[in-house]
């Protein structure tokens, strides 16, 4: 797996693990939790380019949000294509980590302009699993695909052998 040395341990957690409850989520420590988002998708390339997002961060939890809606691949809003960042998949931990810092969760969405821009099945199944291989032991959420009902967003990842949604 690519990069899988250079991925750090994931931060220690400043917040409890979420859990499903059925259609729900739950914290760890069983309390019931209300994700109150705020789109950021160009949030992790702003982040991968240097660019201290730690002002978005704490503006976004003054604000009360407590979820933070990322994408992982896209042009139309920003550029972030995970073979421009050599770095891209060992970086996520620490992104997620200081975004815990202020309270804050990450919902990654790992496809958007799928056809247009990871058009074949065995690129796609890469960032799948690759994302997936890293986020796993994090505190975060997972969504496949963004508008998966839109053309260029949809995906050919549709086998059983893909893992059920789940909360990383």
């Amino acid at each position: 797996r690519p990069e899988r040395g250079g991925v750090a341990p994931p931060p220690t957690p400043t917040q409890p693990a979420l859990v499903r409850d059925g259609r729900f989520f739950r914290l760890a420590t069983g309390e019931r939790w209300a994700g109150i988002e705020s789109s950021e998708f160009r949030l992790y390339e702003r982040f991968l380019r240097g660019e201290d997002v730690q002002p978005v961060l704490m503006e976004r939890r003054d604000l009360g949000f407590n979820l933070l809606r990322v994408w992982l691949l896209n042009t139309s809003v920003g550029t972030i294509l995970p073979w421009k960042f050599p770095r891209f998949y060992a970086r996520l931990p620490e992104f997620v980590g200081l975004c815990a810092a202020y309270s804050l969760r990450v919902e990654f969405t790992v496809f958007t302009q799928t056809a247009s821009l990871l058009p074949d099945r065995p690129a796609q199944e890469a960032h799948w699993r690759q994302t997936l291989d890293v986020l796993a032991p994090l505190s975060c959420l997972v969504e496949k695909v963004n508008e998966d009902d839109q053309h260029d967003n949809h995906t050919l990842l549709e086998e059983p052998w893909l893992p059920e949604p789940r909360v990383c």
